[in-house]
């Protein structure tokens, strides 16, 4: 595993695994239960979070924001403007949106298609 770790079930844990994938095993013998592929182009990966309710996982990289579900949908992308930089990436409770800091400002984004609902920018500098 690369990087951190995070509980997707009471006895699963997810993270992701140096060969370009996001892995789920068994917390308590470390035995793999899957696996998320990602294309050539989502990696690396620069940050990622899981869901509230453990089966969607997003993820940056230096061209996009990436958002899959953990079923093998494919994974939806939003393209980071060229001359940004995403910091920070957090869902909401409900799983409904997400967050993520770009240039100066936070985008909220609708997490299913990565729409922007809102952009913030409180005029403080890079969140």
């Amino acid at each position: 595993v690369h990087g951190l770790v995070a509980f997707r079930a009471e006895t699963e844990l997810f993270g992701l695994h140096r060969d370009r994938h996001f892995g789920r095993w068994d917390a308590e013998t470390g035995k793999s239960l899957g696996s998320v592929a990602l294309a050539s182009d989502a990696f690396p990966v620069e940050h990622w979070a899981l869901s509230p309710e453990g089966t969607r996982v997003v993820w940056t990289t230096v061209a996009a924001l990436h958002t899959s579900a953990l079923d093998g949908t494919p994974a939806v992308s939003f393209p980071t403007p060229a001359t940004a930089f995403r910091r920070g990436l957090a869902w909401s409770p409900c799983g409904r949106w997400l967050a993520c800091g770009v240039g100066t400002t936070v985008q909220l984004l609708e997490a299913d298609t990565l729409a922007e609902i809102r952009a913030l920018d409180w005029g403080i500098g890079k969140p």
